[in-house]
């Protein structure tokens, strides 16, 4: 049996058929037309790790205090400046106050991580108000302060005395976070410290909650955050979960998620979590450049085709059928003028 062989390498533009000389006549044969099949970023259209899906390796917008607070604290220039005046005046007692969310315990941190570069002069102890409990602030203090269990030593006078050896002439920077949460019987040993030991306390509280009867000498309150702090924020919180710039938000975004009323630190925060799940979901997955165009019935690209038989059917009609790995049906072929 005699083979004939032939090749094709259609134009796109035109129509999917292509013209076949047999004998003196010429015929058009018609291509079998097939859809690419293309792949997808995803393959489900849910979006559950949206997290992921904005490019960041945690979420930016919890509402906890990042750590080291250095890098993300928003600009607090005069907040920094008044501490900073407090310390190297040596006043013993100071309050940082302010709403709740308004940025007092991250402002703190930030302040507790600097004094850690200043060892040799002085020592500094971070308590949370809230973890104590009805534990003693002495007691607390001292296995700071010492390394050692509070079991170690019984009386009070002599864990103070335990204290200002391990201090060897150093001054003691207590940081007390969310004071209000401290006992009556705490809040009267913070002021026999004060009393008996060369200490510095700096307290944070909700508004005028918790009291130690002391002259506060920061007298520093936070306020709300104003646009450009916020947006200093945000950056850094986006730049520290592996994202770039205010992703996923525009400023013009923030700006109006500022002026609905998110001027303090945490409740922007919330609402931020909140577009930022809005916008993942609502994002449109973008396909590989292979799915750009369209999905039409495009002509098979190339190729070739043996032919085993010829078979007229009419005067305008004839089959051919053939073999190889693109025989998958008959060609009817057409003849044209």
């Amino acid at each position: 049996m005699a083979f004939i062989r032939f090749s094709w390498e259609p134009d796109p533009l035109e129509e999917p058929l292509f013209t076949l000389r047999l004998g003196r006549e010429n015929w058009q044969v018609k291509m079998p037309s097939f859809k690419p099949q293309f792949r997808k970023k995803i393959d489900s259209e849910l979006v559950l790790d949206w997290i992921s899906e904005l490019g960041f390796k945690q979420n930016p917008f919890e509402t906890g205090v990042m750590l080291p607070a250095s890098e993300y604290i928003a600009d607090c220039a005069r907040e920094k400046e008044k501490i900073n005046l407090f310390l190297v005046n040596k006043y013993r007692f100071g309050k940082i106050t302010g709403e709740e969310g308004s940025g007092k315990t991250i402002l703190l941190m930030w302040l507790s991580e600097q004094l850690q570069g200043y060892g040799s002069k002085l020592m500094s102890v971070f308590i949370d108000a809230r973890q104590i409990g009805q534990d003693s602030l002495l007691d607390v203090l001292f296995e700071k302060a010492t390394g050692f269990k509070r079991k170690a030593v019984d009386s009070g006078e002599e864990k103070k005395k335990a204290i200002k050896d391990r201090l060897k002439g150093k001054r003691l920077v207590v940081l007390i976070d969310n004071l209000e949460y401290l006992s009556k019987g705490n809040m009267s040993m913070a002021e026999s410290l004060l009393e008996s030991m060369d200490i510095q306390i700096i307290a944070t509280s909700v508004g005028n909650a918790g009291s130690i009867d002391e002259k506060d000498s920061l007298r520093l309150k936070i306020g709300s955050l104003d646009p450009e702090a916020m947006k200093e924020m945000v950056e850094k919180r986006v730049r520290g979960c592996g994202g770039t710039g205010l992703t996923p938000f525009s400023e013009r975004q923030l700006d109006r998620i500022y002026k609905a009323g998110a001027k303090n630190p945490r409740q922007l925060l919330k609402i931020c979590n909140k577009k930022a799940i809005e916008l993942a979901v609502k994002r449109m997955k973008e396909p590989y450049a292979e799915a750009d165009e369209p999905e039409t019935e495009q002509p098979r690209k190339g190729g070739s085709y043996s032919i085993t038989e010829v078979r007229r059917n009419s005067d305008e009609d004839v089959v051919i059928r053939g073999t190889g790995e693109k025989a998958r049906k008959d060609y009817v072929i057409k003849k044209v003028k």
